[in-house]
């Protein structure tokens, strides 16, 4: 069944799906999914999340995103740390801004070494997943105010720190939120049917 033929999406909603390629903690994706919609509530963006599998029906999204989750999305203290890069990334395509943000949890776990191995497994996969949400949110104002550029503190800037990801809050500025929120009211980019699940 589609989507459409049970309720006409909102404008304003974005379906994220998700794709991992290692496994992941569910403790992390709980807190992951409630950082971005914390940080992304005064946007005007509505998000569902969905995780690709082959193996379930086909729904139809006006507006959708495909993050990919590289790596292990789970604590693991014990593993030392390796050589630094990217903690998330957008693709840009002719100037354009795509949608489909990635995110290495590889390189979380690297930046945040030193405090994940003093947590014990539960404590440090909520720890994981603050910092996966607050990676994803960077990468989906990119996408949402269709724009490469940042902000000089918040949530949008250049480069998160281990602090920025572990903080009790951390959020956009008024400006980032309102660059959302009028994207937001803009025509669908694209609709697009994927085989999915519900989490």
């Amino acid at each position: 069944m589609h989507a459409q033929e049970a309720r006409r999406p909102l404008r304003n909603e974005l379906a994220v799906l998700m794709g991992f390629d290692q496994p992941y903690s569910p403790v992390s994706l709980k807190e992951m999914k409630g950082e971005i919609e914390s940080a992304l509530k005064d946007s005007g963006v509505a998000l569902e999340w969905r995780i690709i599998d082959k193996s379930t029906s086909n729904e139809t999204f006006t507006n959708l995103v495909v993050a990919r989750f590289r790596g292990r999305c789970v604590s693991e203290p014990g593993e030392r740390p390796r050589g630094a890069g990217a903690l998330g990334r957008t693709h840009v395509s002719d100037g354009a801004i795509l949608t489909f943000p990635e995110v290495d949890c590889d390189q979380i776990r690297n930046l945040l070494y030193a405090q994940l191995a003093s947590e014990n497994r539960i404590r440090g996969d909520w720890l994981v997943g603050r910092a996966m949400g607050r990676v994803l949110a960077h990468e989906l104002y990119h996408i949402l105010a269709n724009t490469g550029a940042h902000a000089r503190s918040g949530l949008a800037k250049a480069a998160l720190t281990p602090a920025d990801l572990l903080a009790g809050s951390l959020h956009f500025e008024g400006k980032q939120s309102a660059e959302m929120r009028r994207n937001a009211l803009a025509p669908p980019r694209f609709a697009i049917s994927a085989a999915v699940r519900s989490e």
